[in-house]
């Protein structure tokens, strides 16, 4: 046996797992500066080098050959000879695909070693002043932009330092009266059907559409035009436009959506009834060349199991994969100790980063121990259909960055699996903190509460190369997601615990992915009840404790029907029996709490929506009641004493909350 050693000499990570020979072992020995591969292999006479390194700031030039003998290091020279203390320029450079020979130079020895050698590239900005045409692959794997500039005589270059959705872009020079575009990009599960164009503005991102102008991206933007491969759009630098981005579009090779093709996979394997056109009309056809971004449902905490969420143990995910799921999100979490752990803040203390790992793995929830990230690249590892959304919490500066280095070290630096991860951001300074470790391919941000801001947040993350926008079920209002869609994020709603009808609704309103807790692939497909004006009840609440009422004698009087509920809280309900036709003419009846030294101004009204009370608040989104804070720019809705109820779209069986809202009396 022999053993081969490539140095990664810099590089960010490594694909020899795929690339081995018959009868070999491969080992992955990685610290924070780089990794080693070590490669052992069957005796035979010859063995063909191969670069499988990854380094997207520089350009592999070859490989430097180096042995060792009795403590001392011999490097092979350009003369072919193994001497000691040569310089760079004096090192023979072995080229990719190199035949290495039996003999005295290579095969006797029982180890060799080869290190990476790198050119760097000259760092660009996508800022460019002249006019430029910036390719974006949106999910392809390949690009061979640099073969097609020299080829035609193109002034064009291949972006380095980016990454997200810019991580393959390429630059094209516009210098006379024409633009011709070209794809050159290659997806393996996919066939290109064309370019969408947009450009920044001092007020934000605009997309050109079938209306032949330029648009902001909102639920009332017209459909964009798709440019072929071989248009020219040289038209479409009008004015002071400097720089046209063209995001690559994608379909299914069968012709479907991407998403409709996936989830029809899922259907056969578990024997349901979902139909085809179903999946496609869902899948909204064009556009996704994400893996990730084809699952309905992701599994979050690695999924619900034994009546418990979140639990983020290997228990949970192996049911969630059994389950169909093939996209899951789990919480990452440092000790002190510089280990990476996954969890939930399940119990005291929570502030982690004063326990060791050894602490950390001795606990348990619920009787299940934690996993750490190890076991999780095992598991990716040996499931590569599986895509992974790691939640990293709001950190910043070295917080941030050594979870990224203690990442990178435990996943061997080994990209098939890290370009499987969605990573969430809270700002683009976290993204760019963590772009300075290492250029991922995916990014998803957080969308704040304030849904008026909602076009700045768009705009950030096309800047900064955000592929999806990661936002709470409740505010997924129908404008929302169509002006999110139009921007080309992709969107994640979270956290869907178990109804399925409010899920078939997210997804049917052009939601991509749900996070959810115990809704499977299978229970989802058979969801029945859907939202419509059903009718539905309505219970009072005092709001404060302190409070008497009047309606018991009401009941009493047989005016109303109903019953009393005393809360622990020290809050009194009153359940009215009514059952609400919601064909937008009845009345609430008027308040009859009272309460010494208040008086009664109107109505909260609240609702339960998967066993979450949600408020409607005067953007028109239901919140949760912790959302709503004096700086925020909506409010609770605060209605008059008897209010007419309009029309709503409800599940069946829906009942509202009204909360009797206080002010204390003028003395």
């Amino acid at each position: 046996m022999k053993k081969i050693i490539y140095v990664s000499n810099g590089a960010l990570s490594q694909s020899y797992q795929s690339s081995l020979p018959r009868n070999s072992k491969m080992e992955v020995i990685t610290g924070n500066s780089g990794f080693e591969v070590h490669i052992t292999l069957p005796s035979k006479n010859w063995y063909k080098l191969r670069n499988d390194f990854y380094n997207p700031y520089a350009r592999f030039t070859g490989f430097y050959a180096l042995r060792r003998e009795d403590g001392k290091v011999f490097w092979l020279d350009k003369k072919c000879k193994w001497q000691e203390n040569v310089v760079d320029n004096d090192k023979y450079v072995l080229k990719d695909g190199h035949c290495i020979l039996g003999g005295d130079k290579f095969l006797k020895f029982d180890e060799l070693v080869f290190v990476a050698t790198w050119e760097k590239y000259a760092e660009t900005k996508r800022t460019v002043q002249s006019r430029s045409i910036c390719y974006c692959a949106n999910g392809a794997t390949q690009e061979s932009y640099s073969d097609y500039f020299a080829r035609d005589k193109i002034n064009g270059e291949v972006l380095h330092y980016e990454s997200g959705t810019y991580q393959l872009s390429a630059l094209q020079y516009v210098t006379g009266q024409s633009a011709r575009i070209e794809n050159h990009y290659h997806h393996p599960a996919a066939r290109f059907i064309g370019f969408y164009a947009r450009k920044r503005r001092e007020d934000g991102w605009y997309w050109y559409t079938v209306e032949d102008n330029w648009q902001k991206a909102s639920d009332k933007m017209t459909e964009k035009r798709l440019f072929p491969s071989g248009a020219d759009i040289y038209s479409l630098f009008e004015g002071n436009t400097a720089q046209i981005v063209l995001d690559a579009q994608w379909r299914a090779k069968d012709g479907s959506g991407m998403r409709g093709r996936e989830y029809r996979m899922f259907t056969n394997l578990l024997g349901s009834h979902w139909r085809a056109k179903d999946a496609e009309d869902a899948s909204g056809m064009i556009g996704c060349g994400y893996q990730m971004f084809t699952n309905r449902l992701m599994a979050h905490g690695l999924g619900g199991f034994e009546g418990e969420s979140h639990c983020n143990s290997k228990e949970a995910f192996l049911h969630s994969l059994k389950a169909g799921y093939r996209y899951f999100e789990t919480d990452v979490f440092q000790t002190c100790d510089g280990r990476l752990v996954l969890y939930h803040g399940w119990f005291a203390p929570p502030e982690i980063s004063k326990l060791t790992y050894d602490e950390m793995m001795s606990r348990d929830f619920n009787g299940h121990k934690l996993m750490d990230a190890a076991e999780l690249y095992a598991i990716m590892k040996v499931h590569p259909q599986i895509c992974m959304e790691l939640d990293l919490y709001n950190y910043k500066g070295e917080t941030i960055k050594n979870t990224i280095r203690e990442l990178l070290r435990v996943f061997e630096y080994d990209k098939t699996v890290l370009d499987r991860l969605l990573v969430q951001v809270h700002s683009p300074d976290m993204k760019n903190d963590i772009d300075s470790i290492y250029p991922f391919q995916c990014y998803q941000m957080i969308c704040g509460k304030q849904m008026d801001k909602l076009g700045a947040f768009m705009d950030k993350c096309l800047d900064n190369g955000i592929c999806a926008v990661a936002m709470r079920m409740n505010l997924a209002k129908q404008k929302y997601v169509k002006a999110l869609k139009a921007s080309g994020l992709y969107i994640l709603c979270f956290t869907v615990t178990q109804n399925t009808s409010v899920a078939r609704k997210l997804l049917d309103s052009g939601v991509d992915t749900l996070c959810v807790d115990f809704i499977t692939p299978a229970k989802l497909s058979i969801a029945v009840n859907k939202f419509g004006t059903h009718p539905f009840r309505v219970y009072y609440s005092s709001g404060l404790p302190g409070a008497s009422e009047t309606y018991s004698d009401m009941i009493k009087e047989h005016k109303v029907k109903g019953n009393i509920k005393e809360n622990k809280s020290g809050t009194i309900e009153f359940h009215d029996a009514t059952v609400w036709k919601n064909d937008g003419t009845q009345k609430v009846l008027p308040n009859a709490f009272q309460i010494p030294g208040k008086h009664f101004v109107g109505w909260n009204l609240g609702v339960h929506v998967d066993k979450k009370k949600l408020w409607l608040c005067t953007d028109g989104c239901y919140h949760m009641y912790g959302d709503v804070k004096p700086d925020t720019s909506f409010q609770l809705c605060l209605f008059d004493e008897e209010f007419t109820i309009p029309k709503w779209k409800t599940l069946k069986n829906t009942k509202f909350f009204l909360t009797a809202v206080w002010e204390d009396d003028v003395i």
